[in-house]
């Protein structure tokens, strides 16, 4: 008998609770049709915006290139990251980090240490 009452209270307040929640909702769907409905009133013909969009769409005539400039186009682009790959190159060249194969892609050299002190490096996988 305790267990049927236990369960039917359980009920009653699980209900309660599913009503509260769906007023709830209502309200505030209602409160927000109330504040749109008063902004909408709030509008009149006279309060028009100063500025005015023309319905007509203006379209740029674009040139599109001859096979010739393209091609031209192309070649001048290709001098242009040839000359810029070379460049830098170069400054990899003249910095010791990279051209110098002892660095092994660390900052700064690496100290060389006696056979039983050397450690793993897990920068470059060798044993320094």
């Amino acid at each position: 008998m305790r267990i049927l009452l236990f369960v039917f209270a359980l009920v009653c307040v699980m209900m309660a609770t599913d009503c509260h929640a769906q007023f709830g909702r209502k309200k505030k769907k209602a409160e927000k049709e109330r504040v749109y409905a008063a902004d909408v009133s709030s509008r009149s013909p006279e309060s028009k915006p100063s500025t005015t969009f023309s319905s007509e769409k203006k379209f740029s005539k674009k040139k599109f290139p001859t096979a010739a400039e393209g091609i031209k186009k192309a070649h001048d682009l290709y001098a242009a990251n040839a000359k810029k790959n070379a460049k830098m190159a170069e400054e990899l060249a003249s910095n010791p980090r990279y051209a110098d194969p002892s660095y092994f892609g660390h900052k700064h050299k690496p100290k060389k240490h006696r056979p039983g002190k050397k450690k793993y490096c897990k920068e470059c996988g060798i044993a320094h």
